[in-house]
């Protein structure tokens, strides 16, 4: 089953169901009942119109309403909720700081979770292996590198290491620190941190910046 059996799946679902024997005059917003995320489709039964207040209301619940991986994506979609915007009707909804600050704790609890379960440490493990066996990604990673070495502002940032936070860039992504890219990537800091100072040809485009 998608979700939990609890009352914030009831909230939900009443928010669900009075949305859609009703008529809304103003601004409204278009909510996939099953979140794409987790296999909803475009469909209009599993499509509800909404205030931008129930609207936002549904994306903290369908965090309280998941767990496991399911429950990293209804984080990482509330989260970004708070940075949505609507050219067309300049709308911006704004999470307040506790909330935001609870959901970012949240993500890193439950990814550090679903980390320690060997299933998922040999996944990611694989995924690596996987990607790094394809000699074009790895020419093409090799390019990206050298380009790299011949960029003074690149060159000055490798060369500061006083810094309290270290950046580190993990296959042209960018991430604020060791803890961060780790959290993303699913796995330990010290695992990232070895990588990135690695001489090893398989991990040519993990490097500190």
């Amino acid at each position: 089953m998608i979700f939990i059996e609890n009352k914030y799946t009831s909230v939900y679902f009443s928010i669900v169901e009075r949305s859609k024997n009703r008529n809304i005059s103003g601004y409204t917003e278009k909510h996939h009942i099953i979140p794409k995320s987790l296999g909803g489709t475009n469909d209009k039964s599993n499509l509800v119109v909404l205030t931008a207040r129930e609207h936002y209301l549904c994306h903290i619940l369908l965090v309280k309403m998941t767990n496991g991986v399911n429950k990293i994506k209804m984080i990482h979609a509330a989260v970004a909720f708070n940075n949505w915007t609507s050219n067309k009707h300049k709308r911006s909804v704004r999470i307040n700081s506790r909330i935001f600050q609870n959901l970012k704790e949240l993500r890193q609890h439950v990814l550090k979770h679903e980390m320690s379960k060997p299933e998922n440490k040999k996944k990611s493990s694989d995924g690596a292996k996987k990607l790094w066996a394809n000699s074009n990604y790895k020419q093409e990673a090799s390019a990206k590198r050298k380009l790299l070495w011949k960029d003074s502002d690149y060159l000055n940032k490798m060369k500061d290491r006083t810094r309290t936070f270290k950046q580190v860039n993990v296959n042209g992504v960018e991430y604020f620190s060791l803890k961060e890219a780790a959290t993303q990537l699913m796995i330990d800091p010290s695992t990232v941190s070895k990588r990135c100072s690695s001489q090893d040809e398989k991990f040519i485009n993990w490097n500190y910046i």
